[in-house]
């Protein structure tokens, strides 16, 4: 086993999921993070969900409760989540490795 993180989620992304987050029914939901498709063309998915799912990895950072599928928490192994924003708006991003060099 690995001693990596399944995922981390860096606190300015927090912050932005919780933004969000409150606009939703209930504002305590979790959010749901899968990886559809391999390599290069793997594209993330991110969406807001009333519970977790049976079978899901749980995770709590930040105040942000995180569900993902075995296959995707799998998969995403390492990856660090952040928030950017720049002049034409917002874009969460996701990095294999810790975050400016912290994890």
């Amino acid at each position: 086993m690995t001693d990596e993180p399944v995922l981390t989620l860096t606190e300015r992304a927090a912050q932005r999921l919780l933004a969000l987050a409150a606009a939703h029914d209930p504002p305590d939901c979790v959010l749901r993070i899968s990886l559809e498709g391999e390599g290069p063309a793997a594209r993330h998915t991110i969406a807001f969900e009333a519970a977790p799912r049976p079978g899901d990895v749980v995770l709590a950072q930040h105040e942000v409760t995180l569900a993902l599928d075995p296959a995707s928490a799998a998969a995403l192994r390492g990856v660090t989540i952040d928030y950017e924003h720049g002049e034409g708006g917002g874009r969460f991003t996701a990095r294999r490795g810790p975050a400016n060099g912290k994890a």
